[in-house]
């Protein structure tokens, strides 16, 4: 029972071992699917698990698996971080000396126990100290491996050479070559070792046996063979790549034992085989390897003094690749020296021919002996061409000198021009060679070749004053006619480059000996330059030129040249700015520079001018208006777009001053409205003849606006009424009259003061149904109702007869009451046609204490007076003040509004009345009227200005609140305006039918 207890925790614990291994592997196993572009490599948090578990496992066999695991991942995990620093080495080393501290510390534990290995230790500890180049501790650890494998004994042989112990190296390579699979690299490895022995002969064995026999095995450059180590596991490196490098490796001890007397066709053809062997399936390598192979040779036999031999692989070098520039550069000298002195010239000519067509580096062999001849062959025709140019020798052709003498000069002529040209292909750089220079561009400029005189004296060194002076002037005329040449042609950026360093760079036109005066070549160039912008406006280099050229003209600037320079200059300007997307303001400024800049007799100026008065909105467009009418004055006429533009400025920004002086201007030739303009500031600034000349147009325009600056006309004073003023009399008379009377008066009294009332309440009505005003209609109904009021109480008041029984006295009563009934309805129709109708009919009627006619409109009144009132509400509530999107009237509208504003806060009546009379001008509707009027009532306290105000729009406050300051003292009135400021203050409508409650509400 103990034993199987005993076997389950073996098993148990080799179960959670297996599990442990299998998960620090997962991450192995995750990288296996990754793509192979993408390598797994060991994360920090494997290297830590791994040493933690290592750590604390007791079991040596666990233990031992763990430290192999461990060395793994460090392994990986460190070179990877090492890899991302600049200089890695550090990095690796220390890796290694942390491995091998660690194996060291662990070896001893592992010693005779079951199923661990030892040797795995010393295995990794031998590789590690042979990539330290410890040889001595790398072979004591390879030694104590049991049973070593071929790539052990290869190592040992790696650590042998390592320690020069070249003999030993072979025996242990020797044994490691057991293996076929390393057999290509140990072959490698020991020829090495033969040529440290100098045992050429086995050395080039060796190599050639690795190029030609070992197997090719899968597609060419797939196989692959050891080659070197990596913590303890050999790095695999293609097959090919070994082969190809034992060719090269191959050329000190073939040149060693090469005995043949001399390098023939057969060693070609061998060295190709060869080469052919290394890259079976690729031509192009085979080419590259077996010419590197050729060149080295050279280098080689030239290094043992076996020149012949050098030689005669140089040959088959050129004779193969075509390639003999270092063997003309060295033998050319000699030729050119040879065939100058024997006059061959034909000769000489294919010698300068063939040389390279490049630059050669002095230090190269041969080249400072090939320059200096060159140099001499120069030298040598100069002489024979001498100091006569082109153009006189062929003038002297038809004179004196024979057909030989004209033929040898120009055969001469030839050489030279070919020797010059071949001499600054080569040495083009040389800093020496400024007298040549000047020679061979002098020549050039002869023959009308002005780029490649250009060309050639842009790299001269300058360090000769007195060949530099005479280059300067050459150069300049080289560039002239350059200039000319690239004139005619289609033009390209280069010739603008090239126009403008030579009128605004190097300024050409100043050099000497230009073969015309500095301002007759300037001018030239200028009407080069203005062609050029004429087929190329856009530029930027031909403007640059320009602007540069105008900016700082060297010659006299009353020159007609300046004059169309400038205007040229003012006209891309201007068409560069019409197609500009800039803001207007910054448009107009432009128009304005130009306008300045240009000649001012130019058309572009005025049309500059123009531009800048036309886009431009803000006030400094006025003083622009004043310089054009100051300039052009023709121009600026009644009716064209400058004048209305500059009318139109000076009226937006609310300029009178300067909108007087451009309507007076043009005052005989100005229309209907602009003259009524004219008047109303005429007006404002308190002139008379403002209003003569309203009344000189004295059209229907005219009169409405002397009415709009008069404005209309005070509501006359209410008219006095002698009629009324009589019948108040007589109805005061009458009522003083009513006095108490006796019973025995009674019979007499009464009939005749019944008669005097229906009399005098007759005339009351007549007057009643004759009247118009509504302040005396409204007293009529007061009066009426007040005499009514009167009759009815005296006729109340008679007295009872005396001595009736009590049957008689009721009887009397009763009678009595039947008389005085009708009086008394009669007085409640009286007062109740006052209560309902009097307040309502005039506004200036009031109610008095004591009075009988207290006010009890009927609400139909009211509803009809606010209904009245809504319809005159404008409810366009977000037009006023407006929006973003204020039309051009309303924008005026606005102005002036503000205008007449700040007028007013200034004392400035007339000029507010001018401001808020031509408000009206631009308003469009009721609304817009109506707040109009209401500045104007506000100004002038006119109770005509408040009912306009209020007529055009009665859902303004402050009219309504005038009017009930107005009202007090009148119920209705007053209700009524208090009603009225209720809805407008909640913005909304008078509802249908307003209600009893509602009208007598007091809000």
């Amino acid at each position: 029972m103990f034993v199987r207890k005993y076997l389950d925790r073996v098993f148990l614990g080799l179960g959670v071992f297996v599990l442990l291994l299998s998960l620090l592997g997962f991450f192995e196993v995750r990288a296996a699917e990754k793509k192979e572009s993408e390598p797994f490599r060991a994360r920090k948090s494997m290297v830590d698990t791994a040493e933690r578990l290592m750590t604390s496992e007791p079991n040596p066999y666990k233990k031992f698996q763990l430290l192999l695991r461990w060395i793994k991942y460090k392994e990986e995990y460190e070179q990877d971080q090492a890899l991302k620093t600049a200089n890695p080495e550090p990095g690796f080393r220390k890796l290694k000396d942390e491995i091998i501290l660690r194996i060291q510390q662990e070896i001893a534990r592992f010693d005779g126990i079951k199923n661990v290995d030892p040797s795995v230790l010393h295995r990794e500890l031998g590789y590690r100290y042979l990539e330290l180049k410890l040889y001595d501790q790398s072979q004591t650890h390879f030694f104590k491996i049991l049973n070593r494998l071929p790539d052990d004994e290869m190592a040992i042989g790696d650590g042998m050479m390592g320690s020069s112990q070249v003999m030993l190296a072979l025996e242990f390579y020797d044994k490691a070559a057991k293996d076929a699979k390393l057999r290509p690299v140990i072959m490698y490895k020991r020829a090495w070792a033969y040529m440290q022995l100098a045992r050429f002969a086995d050395s080039l064995r060796e190599f050639d046996t690795l190029i030609s026999e070992v197997e090719i095995k899968g597609k060419p450059g797939q196989e692959l063979t050891q080659e070197t180590y990596d913590g303890g596991r050999t790095q695999a490196r293609p097959l090919t790549k070994l082969r190809e490098e034992a060719y090269r490796d191959r050329l000190r001890p073939y040149v060693e034992t090469f005995s043949s007397p001399n390098f023939i066709e057969q060693h070609v053809q061998e060295l190709k085989t060869l080469a052919a062997k290394v890259f079976p399936e690729d031509k192009n390598a085979q080419v590259k390897i077996y010419a590197e192979n050729l060149k080295s040779l050279v280098e080689a036999f030239n290094a043992k003094a076996q020149v012949g031999r050098a030689e005669e692989v140089f040959q088959a070098f050129a004779k193969e690749f075509r390639d003999s520039e270092a063997l003309l550069i060295s033998s050319a000298p000699l030729w050119l020296k040879t065939y100058r002195g024997l006059l061959d010239h034909t000769s000489l000519e294919r010698v300068v021919n063939n040389l390279p067509e490049k630059n050669l580096k002095k230090e190269d062999n041969g080249v400072l002996a090939l320059q200096a001849e060159l140099h001499n062959t120069a030298a040598f025709y100069e002489t024979l061409v001498g100091e006569t140019g082109k153009a006189d020798i062929e003038m002297s052709a038809k004179n004196s000198l024979t057909a030989d003498s004209v033929a040898d000069f120009h055969r001469a002529r030839k050489l030279l021009m070919v020797v010059y040209f071949k001499y600054f292909q080569i040495f083009s750089t040389d800093p020496d060679s400024d007298p040549l220079r000047v020679n061979f561009a002098k020549l050039l400029f002869e023959d009308g070749d002005a780029i490649q005189c250009l060309s050639l004296l842009s790299g001269r060194s300058k360090n000769d004053v007195e060949v530099e002076k005479v280059a300067a002037n050459l150069e300049a005329r080289c560039e002239l006619k350059e200039l000319d040449q690239l004139y005619a042609k289609p033009h390209h950026d280069e010739f603008y480059t090239k126009l403008h360093s030579a009128l605004a760079g190097k300024k050409i036109y100043q050099q000497k000996d230009l073969g015309v005066n500095p301002e007759q070549a300037f001018e030239s160039l200028g009407r080069m330059l203005m062609g050029s912008l004429q087929k190329n406006m856009q530029s930027q280099k031909l403007r640059e030129t320009l602007k540069a050229v105008v900016e700082s003209y060297p010659f006299a600037k009353t020159a007609s040249l300046f004059r169309e320079l400038q205007i040229v200059q003012a006209e891309l300007r201007f068409e560069d700015l019409v197609a500009s997307t800039a803001g207007s303001d910054q448009k107009a400024d432009g128009f304005f520079e130009i306008h300045q800049k240009a000649p001012p007799s130019a058309n572009v100026a005025k049309k500059a001018l123009l531009n800048s008065v036309m886009i431009d909105v803000r006030p400094a467009a006025l003083d622009r208006c004043d310089k054009f009418i100051q300039i052009y004055p023709e121009e600026f006429r009644a009716g064209n777009e400058v004048f209305k533009r500059c009318v139109g400025l000076s009226e937006n920004h609310l300029d009178i001053d300067h909108q007087y002086r451009f309507l007076k201007n043009q005052e005989k030739a100005l229309d209907e409205r602009d003259t009524i303009r004219l008047a109303y500031i005429e007006l404002a600034r308190s002139r008379p003849e403002g209003m003569q000349r309203l009344r000189r147009l004295n059209t229907e325009l005219a009169k409405r606006a002397m009415a709009s600056w008069e404005g209309p006309a005070a509501r006359p004073e209410r008219r006095e009424s002698k009629q009324f003023e009589k019948l108040q009399e007589n109805t005061l008379e009458f009522v003083r009259a009513l006095k108490p009377i006796g019973v025995q008066q009674i019979a007499k009294m009464v009939p005749q003061t019944v008669k005097d009332f229906h009399w005098i309440d007759r005339i009351w009505l007549k007057y009643y149904q004759s009247e118009s005003e509504p302040y005396y209609l409204a007293r009529t109904l007061e009066r009426r109702a007040f005499m009514a009021a009167k009759m009815r109480d005296w006729m109340k008041a008679l007295p009872e007869p005396k001595g009736l029984s009590k049957e008689e006295l009721e009887e009397y009563r009763k009678k009595a009451e039947e008389v005085v009934k009708p009086w008394d309805e009669r007085a409640a129709i009286a007062i109740k046609d006052c209560e309902e109708t009097a307040y309502v009919l005039s506004v200036d009627y009031k109610e008095k204490e004591g009075t009988v006619c207290k006010e009890n409109s009927k609400p139909t009144f009211l509803q009809e007076h606010l209904d009245r009132w809504n319809k005159t509400r404008q409810w366009a509530q977000k037009t006023w003040p407006w929006g973003k999107d204020k039309n051009e009237n309303q924008v005026l509208l606005e102005k002036f509004l503000e205008g007449g504003k700040a007028a007013s806060e200034k004392k400035d009546w007339l000029l507010t009345r001018y401001f808020l009379v031509r408000a009206l001008d631009f308003a469009e509707n009721n609304r817009e009227k109506a707040h109009v009027y209401l500045q104007l009532a506000r100004m002038r306290k006119s109770e005509e200005y408040w009912l306009m105000a209020a007529q055009l729009d009665g859902n303004l406050p402050e009219p309504v609140e005038h009017f009930l300051e107005q009202a007090k003292g009148n119920p209705f009135y007053e209700r009524l305006y208090k009603i009225a400021l209720d809805y407008i203050r909640k913005g909304e409508q008078v509802s249908d039918k307003h209600g009893s409650s509602m009208a007598q509400r007091n809000p």
